[in-house]
């Protein structure tokens, strides 16, 4: 009877830690999610100056593009896409520190997306610093199905 009550035991002290750490993993994606969200309502509103704020700073530096142009970039390509209808979660991963060793917690959230003109798939890669709360993109893929567009790797 004594094993019997210690399996129970451990196994309700398993399943307490099991589900804290995916409570945990769920939070960590809405909180990526929130982002996202937080960055469609912008496209929504035309308002793509405000979106850079989302972005890690670096990101303008590492792709040699001024954020004045990154914007023009934008407004021409959602101008071809046409007004957003749309936005749905497909399906998203997250990684702890990268191979190479890079701290924090990475986030691919994957979107199917309705334009007026067109759907796309959509895949934002975001990070969370080591020991912060901040969550940023470090990039925004656009693939269209239908229009050709320049490639919209941002």
């Amino acid at each position: 009877m004594d094993l019997l009550v210690k399996i129970l035991i451990a196994f309700v002290l398993l399943s307490a830690v099991l589900y804290g750490v995916s409570c945990n993993l769920v939070r960590d994606t809405s909180d990526a999610e929130r982002i996202a969200d937080h960055f469609y309502s912008m496209i929504q509103a035309n308002d793509f100056r405000s979106t850079i704020e989302l972005y890690e700073p670096e990101f303008f530096v590492d792709n040699h593009i001024p954020p004045v142009n990154w914007v023009e970039r934008q407004k021409n390509m959602h101008e071809k896409l046409g007004p957003m209808v749309e936005y749905k979660l497909m399906n998203w991963k997250e990684q702890g520190e990268t191979q190479t060793g890079e701290p924090g917690t990475f986030y691919q959230l994957n979107y199917l997306v309705t334009y007026a003109n067109d759907t796309t798939t959509e895949t934002f890669i975001m990070k969370k610093e080591k020991d912060s709360n901040k969550i940023q993109i470090l990039r925004r893929n656009v693939n269209p199905t239908r229009l050709y567009l320049e490639p919209a790797y941002e």
